[in-house]
C-alpha cells in the first residue's frame, strides 16, 4: 500500500501529503479509509478534521472493521480528539470482542475489573481474560496469573498463578515481574532470591519497566546477587527511561 509506505517511510522519504493522496485513491480499501480517518482526527498531511475522521471511522466501523473500534473505544477511554466517554469505550470494545478479537476481549475485561462505563464484575473480566487466551491474545496470561494470584473473583490459587505466569512470559516480559516477585517472595515456590533475580533481569532485558526497578533494587540490596550500587544506578535509570515514577525518583536520590 503507498499510501503507507510514504507515511512511514517504508521504502521511500516520509510524505503525509503524498500519504494521504494514495489513501484517497485507495478507499474502496478499508485500511485505506481507516488510516485516513487518523490522518484526520489529527491533521497529520491535511487540515486538521474530527468530522471528517469521524465520518470515515464509522464507515470502517458499519463494514465492521475491527481496528476502528478498538482505536476509537481507546479515544473515548483517553478524551483523545472526542470527548471523554466511558460507556462509548465499552461499547466500541463490546463490538470487537464480539466481532472475535482478542484485544476487544482484553481491554473489555479491563473495563469490567475497574467498573469503568459498565458495572464492575471480576468474573465477567476473568471470563473475558480466557476469552482472549482463547484468541491467542496472550497479553491476557499475565492478568489472568494476577487473578489467581491476588485472589481477584476466584480463591487464591498460586499453582496455577504461577503457570500463567510461566506460559505468558514467552509472549510477555511482564509475566516475569511476577514469576521474580513470587521466587523472591516464596509465593507459590519455593523460596529462590537467585531465580529471582533471573527472572527479573529476563524482565529486565526485554524491556519491562517493573523488573528494571526489581533487579536495580536487587543489585542495591544484595538479593539473589553480589551488592553493587552502580549497576543498581544504571537500571533504575534504565526503568525511568521507560517511565516509571518510582525509578526517577531513586535517581534523583542517588544522583
Amino acid at each position: 500500500m503507498l499510501g503507507k509506505c510514504y507515511l512511514y517511510g517504508l521504502g521511500v522519504p516520509a510524505n503525509s501529503k503524498k500519504a494521504v493522496t494514495y489513501f484517497k485513491k485507495s478507499l474502496e480499501e478499508i485500511e485505506s479509509k481507516f488510516n485516513l480517518a487518523l490522518l484526520f482526527f489529527y491533521g497529520v498531511g491535511v487540515r486538521k478534521s474530527k468530522k471528517m475522521g469521524m465520518q470515515l471511522m464509522q464507515e470502517c466501523m458499519d463494514a465492521n472493521y475491527i481496528d476502528a473500534f478498538l482505536y476509537l473505544g481507546g479515544m473515548y477511554l483517553e478524551g483523545d480528539v472526542v470527548d471523554f466517554d466511558e460507556k462509548k469505550g465499552f461499547e466500541c470494545f463490546s463490538h470487537a470482542a464480539e466481532l472475535g478479537s482478542g484485544a476487544g476481549c482484553f481491554n473489555l475485561a479491563t473495563l469490567y475489573q475497574n467498573g469503568q462505563g459498565v458495572k464492575k464484575d471480576v468474573k465477567k473480566a476473568l471470563e473475558l481474560l480466557n476469552k482472549a487466551v482463547e484468541l491467542s491474545y496472550y497479553k491476557a496470561y499475565c492478568n489472568i496469573g494476577y487473578f489467581y494470584l491476588q485472589g481477584v473473583g476466584v480463591h487464591s490459587d498460586y499453582k496455577k498463578a504461577f503457570e500463567y505466569f510461566t506460559e505468558g512470559s514467552k509472549y510477555d516480559p511482564r509475566n516475569y515481574n511476577n514469576l521474580g516477585y513470587m521466587y523472591m517472595t516464596g509465593v507459590g515456590v519455593t523460596l529462590d532470591k537467585e531465580k529471582g533475580f533471573t527472572m527479573y533481569k529476563k524482565g529486565a532485558e526485554l524491556g519491562d519497566s517493573s523488573c528494571c526497578l526489581f533487579l536495580g533494587n536487587c543489585y542495591m540490596s544484595g538479593d539473589g546477587v553480589k551488592r553493587d550500587k552502580k549497576k543498581a544506578l544504571v537500571w533504575y535509570k534504565k526503568a525511568a527511561e521507560l517511565g516509571d515514577p518510582r525509578a526517577a525518583a531513586l535517581v534523583s536520590t542517588l544522583s
